[in-house]
């Protein structure tokens, strides 16, 4: 079998090239028990403007990290293309991102989030935290996506635990 070979571009920095017939079991596997033993992740967080509840990215990282880190896996955020739209108050950066196992195998295709954020404000100041606030979105998102994570009220996330429990068994 010939190994199609993809050359990964991370804006300038060009990483080596990554073969579609490299191994990923033990990647594909940790991922699934990643997935396997997470909960569901609360919407703790309350949006006061738009009158919306949210699951925080520190809860979703106090949820994941352990187990990405018991089932060895690592994931590595690069910047790769930013665009400004809406009259330059807003900003979009798409990030690849590389998942890593601690058997050596990588994640042979290139993996991309896009973040956005407000950069300008009604009287045209820079938000100085809007690539931070790219940066944070398109992480979430990669990671609730990559492990597949439920989110939910804290009373969902309670009886999502209930859920993962086995049905009782009644003889007749």
């Amino acid at each position: 079998m010939n190994a199609l070979t993809l050359t990964a571009d991370y804006g300038h920095a060009a990483l080596p090239a990554l073969h579609t017939n490299a191994p990923v079991a033990n990647l594909a596997k940790a991922i699934a028990a990643v997935k396997n033993e997470n909960g569901v992740v609360g919407k703790d967080g309350h949006n006061q403007f738009q009158h919306y509840k949210y699951a925080k990215m520190e809860d979703i990282l106090q949820s994941l990290t352990p187990l990405m880190g018991k089932h060895g896996l690592a994931v590595m955020q690069s910047e790769g293309q930013r665009a400004m739209f809406d009259d330059d108050r807003v900003i979009s950066i798409t990030y690849h991102f590389t998942v890593f196992h601690s058997s050596g195998e990588i994640w042979p295709e290139r993996l991309t989030q896009t973040g956005m954020s407000r950069c300008r404000d009604s009287k045209g100041g820079f938000d100085d935290k809007a690539i931070n606030k790219c940066h944070t979105a398109a992480r979430k998102y990669f990671l609730l996506a990559l492990f597949q994570v439920p989110t939910g009220d804290a009373d969902d996330a309670y009886a999502g635990e209930k859920r993962r429990q086995p049905p009782e068994h009644h003889d007749p």
